[in-house]
């Protein structure tokens, strides 16, 4: 688990908002974090850095999901 993002995010966060773990995301050694701040959601989908290959997989998986 990636803690320097959740401590880099925790005092942005400070007073205005608060985030959660997806707690099925934990075995499959990714992260989803859900924050909400000021009355507004966002899910953030960490991943490790595998190479430009991999990047690309992930964008792509990425506009599959808005489309």
């Amino acid at each position: 688990m990636n803690y320097f993002f959740l401590a880099y995010l925790k005092p942005i966060l400070n007073g205005k908002g608060f985030y959660f773990v997806e707690p099925q995301t934990r075995e499959n050694q990714r992260l989803d974090v859900v924050v909400i701040y000021n009355n507004h959601k966002y899910v953030v989908e960490l991943k490790i850095w595998n190479g430009e290959k991999y990047h690309e997989k992930g964008r792509e998986q990425l506009a599959n999901t808005i489309r």
